[in-house]
This record gives structure tokens, sequence and C-alpha cells, in this order.
């Protein structure tokens, strides 16, 4: 995992997809897989138990 910089974070929340899709939902941007991939690494912090949001898997 590639921890993002702020400026990944606003970018991947506000321009990109799923970024803005997954803001919507609750998720941020956190990190992007760092095995090849790329994939965007999302959290969800607006609830009690901490989720997850990684390449279309959702876990709450």
């Amino acid at each position: 995992m590639m921890w993002g910089s702020v400026d990944d974070i606003i970018e991947e929340n506000t321009e990109c997809e799923p970024g803005t899709s997954a803001l919507k939902d609750g998720y941020v941007f956190i990190a992007s897989c760092s095995l090849g991939s790329g994939d965007s690494i999302f959290i969800k912090l607006n609830n009690d138990e901490l989720g997850i949001y990684h390449d279309d898997f959702r876990q709450q």
C-alpha cells in the first residue's frame, strides 16, 4: 500500500472515479495498491466501525 499525499487525496476524491462516487458514499481515498494494480483504497470514517472500499469491494 502506498499512502496518498494531501494532493493525491484531494485529486482522487474530487476529480477521479471511483473517488468521486466513493466520496458520495462516505469513503475517503487514503492509498493505492503497491502490488502493481494501482487500485485506490478508501476508508469510511463516518460510522462506528471502519469501512474499507477497494476495487469494487465494500466492507462495512
